[in-house]
């Protein structure tokens, strides 16, 4: 699987991306289509702003700002995620053989951290990433 960097402007004027046009994501974690729909939630609700307002809606200006909006409020989020997706991709792919020591396997200390981290930040981080902005 190829690995593309996201882009870290989006949008120009009245035109913007969302989904993987913008943060393509890597499969292992299955959030690139979460990460799509959650950028769908977000440019509505920044375009459904400008209606309310009532203000023209063709107005350029007030497209493109909102666009903008959505963007910077996306990004932060989704940078994070990207991470997390490329060192999961990493760890998926990593291989280190365990030091033998007579007929005593060690593992690699790396591990033992590696699982007092997650057993104690993963589940909230994972909630922060699974519920959106």
């Amino acid at each position: 699987i190829y690995d593309r960097d996201m882009i870290y402007s989006w949008g120009a004027g009245r035109v913007t991306l969302l989904g993987d046009a913008a943060h393509p994501m890597q499969p292992n974690l299955g959030l690139g289509g979460c990460l799509a729909i959650q950028d769908c939630h977000q440019l509505i609700l920044e375009l459904e702003n400008i209606m309310k307002c009532g203000t023209n809606a063709f107005n350029s200006d007030e497209i493109a700002s909102a666009l903008k909006r959505y963007e910077d409020k996306r990004l932060l989020r989704t940078t994070i995620v990207l991470g997390v997706t490329r060192i999961a991709s990493k760890s998926l792919s990593f291989y280190q053989p365990f030091t033998k020591m007579g007929m005593l396997w060690l593992p690699p200390i790396t591990f033992q951290v590696n699982e007092l981290i997650f057993n104690s930040a993963l589940p909230h981080f994972m909630n922060w990433m699974l519920t959106g902005n």
